[in-house]
């Protein structure tokens, strides 16, 4: 900036507009450094939180084995951080670290979150941190899906959220101590066809993470324990791998990209909103466009995802929907 000054002042026919509009864009920096600082200081209460010793915090993850999860478990490991992973599927031995343990579980399985979250009570005390990144993605139209699969993605979407929260908040609250991580995903605010029960999934697990952060400065007085949510876009996972197989165009966020993101959100004490890759935050604020552009950009979307949405759901045997 102090270069481009520099040029513009030595340079008489660019001083008459080039100082004008650097004082613009300088404006513009100055209100979103001070946007992002309101914002930081609101999602956090304004109360600031120097209690975190990665020593002695403990990190539950859901669905740790795998995408995004994974790589957050790597990292957190690699910095000596105690992780624990709840998966559906077995670890792969050896786990990544010694201070990494895993415990197969089905997180929609109510009386086998409870048996599970007591074991790790006993076992390792009570968790510091909880990552809600566990996520079923099936891939069928409203009228296709049936009706169990509906269930069984709000029970590993949602359900499991606030179970997971009844389990391990409670010691958070009462020591005014914590940070629960939501995964979402920009579906929640741009939904695509053949895609409905995951989108709305996600939404609701958007609407957890703002209600609990409400409720625990409102209700428990608790605004110590941090709050964040994460809305990454299409990431190079295993949960899609099947619609880009079949030939799925959209832009993809690697895995590490994400993981690098909650990590950092972690380690800096705070409550957050991430969208990753940052460049897609406008999307959040969809539903404030005009009609006719929310519209376009939704069509857009399903429009361009459907021939590799069908060709998936054909192939394995999916309904479509057709009437």
């Amino acid at each position: 900036m102090e270069a481009l000054y520099q040029r513009i002042i030595s340079d008489q026919r660019l001083r008459k507009y080039g100082l004008p509009l650097l004082g613009v864009v300088c404006g513009i920096r100055a209100l979103a450094a001070v946007n992002a600082w309101l914002s930081q200081r609101s999602l956090n209460h304004y109360t600031p939180n120097s209690t975190w010793d990665w020593k002695k915090e403990t990190v539950v993850i859901t669905g740790g084995n795998s995408g995004i999860g994974a790589k957050i478990v790597e990292k957190l490991a690699a910095r000596g951080v105690k992780v624990i992973i709840l998966d559906i599927t077995k670890a792969k031995e050896p786990l990544p670290a010694p201070n990494v343990f895993a415990y197969q579980l089905d997180i929609s399985d109510q009386d086998s979150v409870m048996e599970t979250c007591s074991r790790i009570r006993i076992e390792h005390g009570h968790p510091t941190v909880l990552i809600n990144n566990a996520a079923l993605a099936l891939d069928a139209t409203i009228l296709g899906i049936p009706m169990d699969n509906v269930q069984k993605t709000f029970a590993v979407n949602v359900f499991s959220h606030f179970q997971l929260a009844k389990e391990f908040l409670p010691h958070m609250i009462q020591k005014d101590h914590g940070h629960i991580v939501t995964v979402a995903s920009l579906a929640a605010h741009v939904p695509r066809t053949a895609n409905v029960t995951y989108a709305s999934s996600k939404a609701a697990a958007l609407a957890f993470h703002e209600g609990l952060g409400q409720e625990l400065a409102v209700y428990y007085g608790a605004k110590r324990v941090r709050t964040t949510v994460v809305l990454p876009s299409f990431i190079r996972t295993p949960m899609i791998q099947h619609l880009v197989a079949h030939g799925l165009k959209a832009p993809m966020v690697e895995p590490d990209l994400v993981a690098d993101a909650v990590v950092r959100q972690l380690y800096s004490g705070n409550s957050g909103h991430l969208v990753v890759p940052s460049s897609y935050s406008l999307a959040t604020g969809i539903r404030g466009w005009p009609h006719w552009l929310h519209q376009k950009i939704l069509m857009g979307v399903s429009e361009s995802s459907k021939d590799a949405t069908v060709s998936a759901m054909n192939a394995a045997g999916e309904k479509t929907g057709a009437v």
